[in-house]
């Protein structure tokens, strides 16, 4: 959970997912198709504030009885979290899984945006920086995350919103009230560091020698997902 606020599991699901796999965007469905308060276990106070708005975060300064409050209220927080899971968490999930190439690339403009040296894509590739292995962590959700854990696929978010929206709702029991978010330039021009891209193509611009790499470390758990090299290959 946040280090900021301890809460009663049974109000609390997490949307998790690899950092660059989605679960911004997740958060967005969930805010303008649900009109749900989401909130993070990371500081969001020097996003931009019409970042925020898209997201309804959890307020700036809000207490633990604020968000007990909120949680109340909708019968369900949803938390973004970027952690391997460690241990057996039986309440309901949205774990978010995208392909492991865009997301190493995703993640080292991310870096870069933010300054972070030595994050070169062979490190990445190797989950030798601070989020660890990729494959290691969507490893760590099939392991712990429960049975009650839905998998949402980025691109599968990205090209069918309504389908994305009747799925969260069939799992929680959450009843919409709009089928479409934000134009992505919109959201892009309010926050460009969360919103690089969006790109559903493609290798993450890797060389030969390094998706050959890629697909040796991480390679059954993309198949798992329904990620094939032979399809990748082709596209």
């Amino acid at each position: 959970m946040s280090e900021r606020y301890e809460m009663d599991s049974e109000r609390v699901a997490w949307c998790a997912g690899y950092p660059r796999s989605g679960t911004s965007l997740v958060r967005l469905v969930l805010a303008n198709c649900f009109g749900q308060v989401t909130g993070s276990c990371y500081d969001e106070t020097d996003l931009t504030s019409g970042f925020r708005e898209a997201m309804r975060s959890v307020p700036v300064g809000a207490t633990e009885s604020d968000v007990r409050a909120i949680s109340e209220a909708q019968g369900v927080l949803f938390w973004k979290t970027h952690a391997m899971l460690d241990y057996d968490w039986n309440s309901p999930a949205i774990v978010v899984i995208r392909d492991g190439r865009r997301v190493l690339d995703s993640l080292r403009h991310f870096y870069a945006d933010y300054g972070i040296c030595g994050a070169g894509m062979v490190s990445l590739i190797k989950g030798n920086h601070m989020w660890g292995s990729w494959s290691e962590w969507v490893r760590s959700w099939e392991v712990f995350g429960g049975s009650d854990a839905l998998w949402l696929r980025y691109e599968d978010v990205v090209a069918d919103i309504p389908g994305t929206v009747g799925r969260i709702a069939s799992a929680f029991g959450l009843s919409p009230i709009a089928d479409s978010i934000p134009a992505f330039d919109s959201l892009r021009l309010a926050e460009p560091r969360i919103w690089r891209a969006g790109v559903t193509q493609g290798n993450g611009g890797m060389t030969a020698a390094e998706e050959e790499m890629f697909w040796a470390l991480h390679g059954d758990v993309m198949a798992r997902h329904g990620y094939y090299r032979e399809e990748a290959t082709r596209a």
